[in-house]
């Protein structure tokens, strides 16, 4: 099983279309696509509340730019997914660097239109605006 219990029941808030593109990338990594830079990822964040969205903006470092309902991570279902390789190298950003350009590759080949990258926050994928 590519994802983990807790990947997948975050993933599960998500629309259909995040869905099938993390499980693909999973299946991928886990077949060995990206090893053996990327072994493995997690699903860290889908759907943020009030209360866990602003935690994300007022904190230090910042771990978001918006305030609650402004961003993908606050809608329902949500349109943002945070996904990093496990275990992360938070020393070498590498790993999150091949996976983001794995994804978005994924994405394209699935006819999955996502927004652009956010260049300080590299582990976040949202749905571009139909």
């Amino acid at each position: 099983m590519p994802l983990g219990k807790a990947s997948r029941a975050k993933l599960q808030l998500c629309p259909p279309e995040l869905q099938r593109l993390f499980e693909a990338v999973a299946e991928d990594v886990d077949a060995g696509a990206l090893s053996p830079i990327v072994q493995d990822i997690t699903i860290v964040c889908t759907f943020r509340d009030k209360a866990e969205q602003n935690a994300a903006y007022y904190a230090k470092p910042q771990r978001s730019k918006k305030l609650w309902p402004n961003s993908g991570h606050n809608k329902q279902p949500p349109r943002a997914v945070d996904a990093v390789p496990y275990p992360l190298e938070w020393e070498d950003n590498r790993q999150e660097l091949l996976l983001q350009g794995y994804v978005r590759a994924k994405a394209r080949a699935m006819g999955i239109r996502l927004k652009p990258i956010i260049s300080w926050d590299v582990p976040h994928y949202e749905l571009a605006d139909e």
